[in-house]
C-alpha cells in the first residue's frame, strides 16, 4: 500500500489504538471525582489503556449489531470515562457519533428543546447511555418520542466481547462525528467532522498548545468541540495523560479545577473566559496561595470574547501560586473549522492592542472621540490554513487591521452541516473576489490562495501583524440610531457599572418593529435589595450613555442564573430575547427601567 493510499484509509480509530497500545500499562485517562468519604476530596480513578482498548472494542462489537456504517450514534452519557468508551467505540463501529448533554434523570419532563432538536436531525439508529439512564428509556422517550424505536446499549458491556471486534471499512473522508453548534444564535446544526479533518487538526493543536506529554485537566463539557476535542483527543493523541472532571463539580466549586492542575502537576488546561472569572469570584487570597500552579505552561481560553481584564485579573489573582502569566493563550475556533482556527503559541502569554474608536468599524460607536477598545490577540493561524477578514459587502479582503467578516480556509474546515445543503453551500462555499494577499493575514502575498471556497465564520475581526482580533458576530450587532455597536461591548460597560451586577451575566439585544430600541438583561447579586435597584439603574444608563453614547430603552435586573447560556458560556441573546418578549423571564425579574419616567419599577 502506497504512503497516499495510507493516508486515504487511516482514521482517527487507527491512530487512536496505535497512541494508546504503544503503553498499555500506562493510564492516557483518569476520572477526578469529590469522594463524600473523604470530606469531598477528590478521588482518581485510572483506566489502563489495555482496559480502555478491550472495553473499545467490546462496546463496538454491541453497537454494530444495531448500526450498520454510517448510522448514527447518539452518545448520552455522563462526562468522564464512560463517555470516553462510548465515543471511541461509535467510531471503532463505523458510526458516526452525536456527543449531546445527558438529560437530568430528575427533571426529564424539562428535556431541553435542544435535545430534542438534534435526535429529530440526527435520526440515529443507537443510543448510547449508562446503565441509570437506560433504566429511564420509558420516560424519557414521552418527552422524545423520536427515540421510541431506537435501540440503547448500555456502557457496561462485558469486556470479552472485544475478541469478535473487526475494524470496519471506514476512510479518512468519511464522518466521524456530528458537533451539534452551541445554538448561540439559533437552531444548532450538525457539522460533519471527518476522521481527515480531525487528524490534520489534532498535529497542529499540539504543536501550538501541548509540549510532549505531560498531563492536562479538563471539567469542560465533552459534548462541545472544545471540551472533546481541545481536553480529551488533543492530549491524548500527543503522547500526554488527560485528568477528566465533571463539569458540574466545577461549577459548585470552582477551585476544584485549579486544585486538580496543582496536585496533578498539569502542564495544560483550558477554560472560556468566564470560568477564569469565576474562580477568582470565588475564591479567597488564601485559597489561591495554598496552590501550586508553577508547572502549567498552557492556559487556552476561547469559545467565547477573551476580556483583557479578565485575563489580567486571573494573571494577578493567582500569581501567588506560582501561576506564569505567559500560559494563557487566547485562541479562537468554531465547530466548522473542527475546532481552532488561531491560537497565541503556548509560553508567548496573551498581547493586547487598544485601538482608537474609528467611524469606519462596526464595533465603535462611529464618534472618533469615543474612548479607545481594548482588543486581545486570539494569535495567529494555524499552519496549512488561512484566514481573511472580508468586506461583506464586496467579497473583497480588507486591508490589513480594517474589520470584516472572518473567512477561513484549510483542511480542518469541516465538510459541510448534517442534511442542510442549502446551509452548507452558503457557509462552506464562500468566494473571495478578487484582490492581493495569501489569505495569512502575514502580507506574504500569494495571490493564487485566493481561489477555493472558504468558509464564513459569522464573526467580525481584524488581522494586524499576523494576529486576528475578534471583535463581535455579525447577527448580533446592534444598530441603535444608525450606529453600531457589539453586544458585548455593551454587556461588559453595564456589568462594570455596579459592584451589584454579576460579570459575564448580562444580555443586550435590540427589540421593536425596526429592531432599533436596546434593551439589557443583567443579572444581579443575591445581595441586591430595593435600596439598591435605584442606584443600579441609574448606573448602567449614565454607563452605557458615557461610553457608547446610546440610551437603552429598557433594562430589566433579574436573578442569578436566569441569562441563557450554551454549554460553553456563551451568551444566547436571540433566546433571552425572546423568553423576555413571550414573559418567561417575569419571575426572575428583580427590577427593570419604567421606560417614561425612568425610575425603576419593583417586579413582585
Amino acid at each position: 500500500m502506497t504512503d497516499s493510499a495510507d493516508q486515504r484509509t487511516l482514521t482517527l480509530v487507527d491512530r487512536f489504538r496505535q497512541t494508546l497500545l504503544a503503553e498499555p500499562a500506562a493510564s492516557a485517562f483518569r476520572f477526578l471525582h469529590p469522594d463524600p468519604r473523604a470530606g469531598g476530596e477528590l478521588a482518581r480513578v485510572d483506566l489502563p489503556n489495555a482496559t480502555l482498548d478491550r472495553r473499545v472494542r467490546a462496546l463496538a462489537v454491541r453497537i454494530a449489531a444495531h448500526a450498520t456504517v454510517g448510522d448514527r450514534a447518539l452518545i448520552m452519557c455522563e462526562p468522564g470515562l464512560d463517555y470516553v468508551v462510548a465515543f471511541f467505540a461509535a467510531l471503532s463501529a463505523g458510526a458516526v457519533a452525536v456527543p449531546v448533554y445527558p438529560p437530568n434523570p430528575a427533571q426529564l419532563r424539562r428535556s431541553p428543546r435542544r435535545l430534542a432538536s438534534v435526535v429529530t436531525d440526527a435520526a440515529p439508529a443507537v443510543v448510547l447511555a449508562s446503565p441509570a439512564l437506560t433504566a429511564l428509556r420509558p420516560h424519557l422517550v414521552t418527552w422524545l418520542p423520536a427515540l421510541a424505536d431506537v435501540a440503547w446499549v448500555t456502557t457496561d458491556v462485558p469486556e470479552q466481547q472485544a475478541d469478535a471486534w473487526r475494524r470496519p471499512p471506514v476512510v479518512a473522508d468519511d464522518v466521524a462525528f456530528l458537533q451539534y453548534t452551541s445554538g448561540s444564535t439559533g437552531d444548532p446544526k450538525g457539522v460533519m467532522v471527518t476522521h481527515a479533518n480531525l487528524l490534520a487538526h489534532l498535529p497542529q493543536l499540539r504543536r501550538r498548545y501541548q509540549p510532549a506529554g505531560g498531563c492536562h485537566v479538563t471539567w469542560l463539557p465533552p459534548y462541545h468541540d472544545m471540551g472533546l476535542i481541545g481536553g480529551l483527543l488533543v492530549p491524548v493523541l500527543g503522547g500526554a495523560s488527560v485528568a477528566v472532571m465533571d463539569p458540574m463539580t466545577f461549577l459548585k466549586q470552582p477551585m476544584r479545577w485549579l486544585e486538580a492542575v496543582s496536585r496533578e502537576r498539569a502542564t495544560v488546561t483550558g477554560a472560556p473566559n468566564f470560568a477564569l472569572d469565576l474562580s477568582v469570584d470565588r475564591s479567597t487570597p488564601e485559597q489561591r496561595a495554598a496552590l501550586d500552579l508553577s508547572s502549567l505552561l498552557t492556559l487556552f481560553t476561547g469559545a467565547e470574547p477573551v476580556r483583557a481584564a479578565t485575563l489580567d485579573r486571573f494573571a494577578a489573582a493567582f500569581a501567588p501560586a506560582g501561576l506564569d502569566p505567559a500560559a494563557l493563550m487566547p485562541c479562537y475556533g468554531l465547530a466548522e473549522a473542527t475546532l481552532c482556527v488561531t491560537a497565541r503559541p503556548h509560553g508567548r502569554g496573551s498581547i493586547t492592542l487598544d485601538r482608537p474608536a474609528d467611524p469606519a468599524d462596526p464595533g465603535d460607536a462611529g464618534d472618533a472621540a469615543a474612548p479607545a477598545r481594548r482588543h486581545v490577540s486570539c494569535g495567529s493561524v494555524l499552519a496549512d490554513h488561512r484566514i481573511a477578514a472580508v468586506d461583506r459587502a464586496t467579497g473583497g479582503r480588507q486591508p490589513d487591521g480594517e474589520v470584516g467578516e472572518i473567512w477561513v480556509q484549510g483542511p480542518s474546515v469541516a465538510a459541510g452541516y448534517w442534511n442542510r445543503p442549502d446551509a452548507t453551500r452558503e457557509t462552506f462555499g464562500a468566494r473571495l473576489s478578487s484582490g492581493p494577499g495569501d489569505g495569512t493575514g502575514d502580507g506574504s502575498g500569494d495571490g493564487a490562495a485566493e481561489e477555493g471556497t472558504w468558509l464564513r465564520t459569522g464573526d467580525l475581526g481584524f488581522v494586524l501583524d499576523g494576529e486576528l482580533y475578534v471583535v463581535g458576530r455579525v447577527k448580533d450587532v446592534v444598530i441603535v440610531e444608525g450606529r453600531n455597536h457589539h453586544p458585548h461591548d455593551l454587556e461588559d460597560t453595564t456589568a462594570a457599572a455596579h459592584p451589584l451586577f454579576r460579570p459575564g451575566g448580562g444580555a443586550a439585544f435590540a427589540v421593536g418593529s425596526e429592531l432599533d430600541r436596546l434593551v439589557v438583561v443583567q443579572e444581579v447579586s443575591p445581595d441586591a435589595g430595593e435600596e439598591h435597584a435605584g442606584p443600579m439603574l441609574v448606573a448602567a444608563q449614565e454607563a452605557l450613555v458615557t461610553e457608547h453614547g446610546v440610551r437603552a430603552a429598557d433594562i430589566v435586573l433579574v436573578q442569578p442564573g436566569t441569562v441563557p447560556k450554551t454549554s460553553s458560556g456563551k451568551v444566547r441573546r436571540s433566546t433571552c430575547r425572546d423568553a423576555l418578549l413571550a414573559g418567561d423571564l417575569d419571575a426572575a425579574v428583580r427590577w427593570r427601567l419604567d421606560r417614561a419616567a425612568e425610575q425603576p419599577v419593583t417586579v413582585p
